[in-house]
């Protein structure tokens, strides 16, 4: 079965972001578009997959952050 999206856990995970770090993406716009189903975030593969072309060449929001 093919993936058609990730719980916002697994997005973490696969993506090697702490939940802190998608929060500072988040606050900064900068995070994939989510959708909720009841209490659970998800994000759906086409979301991911438009952030992480966005996100390629972006400098580490957590050594930025920090700055």
């Amino acid at each position: 079965m093919h993936r058609k999206g990730y719980s916002l856990h697994t997005f973490c995970v696969v993506h090697d972001l702490t939940y802190y770090t998608y929060r500072i993406l988040k606050k900064a716009g900068l995070a994939p578009r989510t959708f909720r189903i009841g209490n659970k975030e998800f994000v759906t593969e086409e979301s991911a997959a438009a952030w992480r072309r966005m996100m390629d060449g972006k400098p580490d929001i957590e050594e930025a952050h920090h700055d």
